[in-house]
């Protein structure tokens, strides 16, 4: 983890390490939907994809380019939420 700055504090060079990041995260999350269960891939999001996000956000959270990485965001949860739909039994395991 880590900050990427630039002489002008302009964020891009930072969006952008955290979409990469995130593109991939996204992918190993739908990978591994066929292997683990839906408590061991929310750990995985919150772990992994989440700490991500949040890190920093505070400084280049308002900047121009940070609703790409909000949309990116997004996309975590909604894997998880494809495979809750796909594994309906699971919702019921998951209220509990």
């Amino acid at each position: 983890m880590g900050i990427v700055l630039d002489k002008t504090l302009y964020w891009q060079l930072h969006i952008d390490k955290i979409c990469a990041t995130l593109k991939s995260a996204c992918y190993i999350l739908r990978t591994l939907n066929p292997i683990l269960s839906v408590s061991n891939l929310k750990t995985i999001y919150f772990s992994y994809i989440h700490s991500i996000i949040t890190y920093g956000i505070i400084f280049w959270g308002n900047s121009t380019g940070s609703d790409e990485v909000f949309k990116l965001q997004k996309k975590g949860p909604l894997e998880l939420l494809q495979i809750l739909i796909a594994v309906p039994h699971v919702v019921t395991y998951l209220k509990n």
